[in-house]
């Protein structure tokens, strides 16, 4: 590893330097970004290669190993955040914390970290049929109003009022929004012959937490009533 780049521990921080850095190509993925995607890909129903799931944090091609950066040592640093996100997620998943970016006057960012959730959904967008057949799609609903499609335009219309609400509380709720896809995806494996089609999800949800349909009220006074 390089002497100007701290030691592993520093990860986020050296992450954040390296990403922000002239090494690497356009369209690599800002921090929270990466957050967002490796998020998704932490939760993704079926395994994953890293050779499948790498590349796409440079837009597509892992960059050759530069003057100034070990390619090796990032690499490293983001498998470790993938495996500390899923080490979470297995002990308990409502203590996710998402990665979001400040804006200028304080406010969260939530989009960035969204657009990088949803990318990781799309690499293996059919793996999660059986989510979306189970009307899993509210569980994705609060994310995906801040990711934009390929036009440009956000996948889920909302009024600026009650989007203004799900911003307010992005951080817990999207942690409870990827509580909701893990338990639903644990409950899939151990369910093993039986059709998803046919199976109610049932996620444990804590009743103060923000309510996954996005109304941005706690669950025990929205959906869990």
């Amino acid at each position: 590893m390089p002497s100007n780049f701290p030691e592993p521990d520093d990860d986020l921080e050296a992450l954040e330097e390296y990403l922000l850095s002239p090494d690497v190509p356009d369209g690599t993925m800002l921090l929270s970004e990466l957050d967002g995607y490796l998020t998704a890909i932490a939760v993704l129903p079926k395994p994953i290669s890293p050779e499948e799931w790498l590349p796409e944090i440079w837009d597509g091609e892992i960059p050759p190993l530069a003057l100034r950066v070990d390619t090796n040592w990032v690499i490293g640093a983001i498998t470790a955040h993938l495996d500390a996100i899923r080490c979470v997620l297995a002990e308990d998943p409502e203590f996710l914390d998402p990665v979001f970016v400040d804006d200028t006057d304080g406010s969260l960012l939530p989009e960035i970290w969204a657009e990088g959730f949803m990318r990781g959904v799309q690499l293996r967008r059919r793996d999660w049929t059986p989510l979306f057949e189970a009307e899993g799609w509210r569980l994705l609903a609060p994310i995906g109003i801040f990711a934009e499609t390929p036009d440009g335009s956000p996948p889920l219309i909302l009024s600026e009022k009650r989007r203004e609400e799900v911003r307010a509380n992005a951080r817990p709720l999207f942690a409870a929004c990827v509580a909701g896809l893990h338990g639903f995806w644990n409950a899939t494996r151990r369910q093993d012959g039986e059709s998803p089609r046919a199976r109610p999800i049932t996620v444990k949800i804590g009743r103060n937490a923000p309510c996954s349909c996005g109304s941005g009220k706690k669950y025990k006074r929205c959906c869990g009533a």
